[in-house]
This record gives structure tokens, sequence and C-alpha cells, in this order.
């Protein structure tokens, strides 16, 4: 009889986990309060803490990268009861990740733990104390490297050298053969024309905006001006550099 309802279980389970959206509604089940335009990536390879679901918050527009986990309890205290013969148990602790938020591949949240407003946590990060709002912070445990606006400018300095090197890579892969246009359309803010026509507009709601609204995105890039006149002239800067 065990057997047959752990294989139950089992593909309740995998039902459940079989997207981010049906992830997030059985979290919302157990407890969890989670906001809209949220996604876990891989939910399969997620360790959220269901028993304690009532303890985990998140908001709007946040991203789970695969391997997550959060975790609002803490059951280390066991092993004073061999050692020290005593037991002094611990209860559930909040996790609340604010709204606009990136969560690294492999990243752990700990119990006890508020993650501000428009933050990034980088890739197999330990979060076990509270890291404030517009930062970006690292490692294990997580500590602060740098503040969102300087992470602006960081992207802003690299993302044509970034660029250069992905069309770079495509020509290498095609036998010296330019990249399509499709190929590039990550890159789109530094040579698409603007104000974006039908065809470009078309062209770029084709490409998943993951964790992002697609029409707050295209006008946010019809506001950036381009650095480039055209795709053509992009790629003749990519050969002669």
């Amino acid at each position: 009889m065990r057997f047959v309802k752990n294989i139950i279980r089992s593909l309740i389970y995998r039902y459940h986990t079989s997207s981010s959206s049906k992830y997030i509604e059985y979290l919302r089940k157990l407890g969890a309060s989670i906001g809209e335009n949220v996604t876990i990536l891989a939910p399969r390879r997620a360790m959220i803490d269901e028993r304690r679901a009532s303890w985990i918050s998140i908001g709007d527009n946040v991203i789970l990268s695969a391997g997550c986990s959060i975790m609002a309890h803490d059951y280390s205290w066991s092993i004073l009861r061999k050692s020290h013969d005593v037991i002094y148990p611990t209860g559930g602790g909040h996790v609340n990740i604010g709204s606009n938020v990136f969560v690294g591949i492999n990243s752990i949240l700990l119990r006890n733990v508020v993650i501000g407003d428009n933050t990034i946590i980088g890739a197999g990060s330990v979060v076990s104390k509270s890291i404030p709002a517009n930062s970006v912070a690292v490692g294990n445990p997580a500590r602060v490297i740098m503040s969102l606006d300087d992470f602006c400018e960081k992207r802003k300095e690299n993302v044509l050298s970034e660029a250069i090197q992905e069309a770079k890579h495509i020509i290498s892969l095609n036998n010296g053969k330019d990249p399509e246009l499709q190929q590039m359309l990550r890159f789109a803010c530094l040579f698409m024309a603007r104000p974006l026509d039908q065809s470009s507009t078309k062209l770029l709601s084709k490409c998943p905006v993951l964790g992002d609204n697609l029409e707050e995105f295209l006008s946010t890039l019809n506001k950036q001006k381009p650095l480039f006149n055209s795709y053509t002239e992009f790629i003749e800067y990519i050969h002669k550099n």
C-alpha cells in the first residue's frame, strides 16, 4: 500500500512541476504568497520548502533559475540532542523576495532573509542574511558587490564587446558566413532602427522575453538609441574589430 501511495504521490508531484505556472499555482495552494509574472525555471530541479510554504513570499516579475532552493526551516538543532543531550528546536522563518528580482542558478535562500526589490543574486549564492534593494549580491555567504546602478553601467560598457563575441562565434560555426539577423536579435538594441516599424516589432515579438512584459520591453527598446544605423553597419563593424 505504501508503495502505491508513493507512486501516486510521485505522479502528482511530477504533474505539479511539469511547468512553471503549474508549480506556482501548487505553491500558492500550499500557502505561499506569489505575485504576477513569476518564473521558476526547471521546477523539477527547484527545492522549495513546501511544508512551510506559508512562510514564503515572492513579489512580481521574479525569475528563479534552475536548481534554486528556498528553505523556511532549519533542522540543524537536532544534532544537539545527541551531542549535548538537549532539545532546542527552531520554528519556521520567513523568506521574502521582493519584486523585479533575479536569482541565479543553484542559489540557496535560507530562512529569515529579505531580498529587496530590483536585486540580482548571482549563481551559486547562499543567502543567509537580508540583501538590500537595488543591489547585486553573490557568494557564500552572499554579499553585495555593487549597486544596480553600477551594474547598469557595467552592462552598458560590455554589451557591444559581447555582441561582437557572439557574432564571431556564429561566424566560426557557419564557416565564415555572417550571422542572420534572427540569430542576433538578443542585441537588437545595438542596431535595430527606431522608432520600431511594424516588421521589426513583429520580428521581436517572436523572441522570448523571459520575466518581462513584451509591450513594455518594446516600449523601452523604442526609447533607447541604437549605436548603429543598421544591421549591415553592425556586421561591417564586427569585421573591422
